[in-house]
């Protein structure tokens, strides 16, 4: 019988809070659950088990990367079939949860390590607020 499948989300692997908590995460969870940790670029996150690199997801905002970023994630969702997705960061917990909810994700959750979209301004911005 195959384990359940957690997925990760942060948005990136770079050094940072969210990354840590990510990584501790992912260690603890995988004695119990396949986990797998997803996120832009090529950081110490990278060497997590089953790290998927992910492309378009950035943390400036960007319609036209957030929405690839957003087809991406619903790509990802429906091929590895999670069973739980949980975003981290502010741009990995809008996105994040909105692809796992049209890749009808069963469990979907966001933990807040702080609130990036408040530095910003403009319409972009509003959105995501």
């Amino acid at each position: 019988m195959s384990r359940p499948r957690v997925l990760l989300l942060v948005t990136l692997a770079e050094t940072g809070g969210a990354q840590a908590y990510v990584a501790a995460l992912a260690e603890a969870l995988s004695r119990e659950y396949d986990v797998m940790v997803a996120a832009h670029g090529e950081g110490f996150l990278a060497r997590a088990p089953g790290y998927v690199p992910l492309r378009h997801l950035r943390r400036p905002l960007h319609p036209l990367h957030d929405a690839l970023a957003l087809v991406e994630l619903y790509r990802l969702f429906r091929r590895e079939r999670p069973l739980v997705v949980h975003a981290n960061s502010s741009k990995a917990g809008v996105l994040g949860r909105l692809a796992a909810f049209a890749a009808r994700v069963p469990v979907r959750f966001f933990t807040v390590h702080g609130w990036a979209f408040k530095a910003h301004g403009g319409l972009v911005s509003k959105a995501y607020l």
